[in-house]
């Protein structure tokens, strides 16, 4: 959860891997630091640390020879990264009916949201 003037601003969720904490923190980082809508946040590339590799997710395609024991690039959004589903606040509600917000549920994971 992240708190802006002590209220829930935006509050994010991912399922169960060690890469959660990675694929949260990046979809933060892209919406405090980048300053990124949402759903841009949830669906940019990531990347993780893991075991003495890094893991890249890319845009594009990349060449085989670019790939080593310590560097491994993934061409498409894949489901390894994490999927990270998230709410954010636009303002204070006035009413319990009023809509107030966002969400984005990660395609890595097939997530949706209801709109109401």
């Amino acid at each position: 959860m992240v708190l802006q003037d002590n209220r829930p601003k935006v509050v994010l969720g991912s399922g169960g891997s060690n890469r959660i904490r990675t694929a949260i923190l990046q979809v933060i980082s892209n919406l405090i630091d980048f300053q990124m809508p949402l759903t841009a946040a949830v669906e940019a590339p990531r990347v993780h640390w893991e075991n003495g590799t890094l893991h890249v997710e890319a845009n594009q395609p990349i060449p085989d020879s670019t790939v080593s024991d310590e560097l491994v690039y993934w061409s498409d959004r894949n489901m390894f990264f994490g999927g990270v589903h998230a709410v954010k606040a636009s303002r204070q509600a006035t009413s319990e009916k009023e809509s107030i917000g966002e969400g984005k549920g990660d395609s890595r994971r097939s997530g949706a949201v209801c709109q109401s």
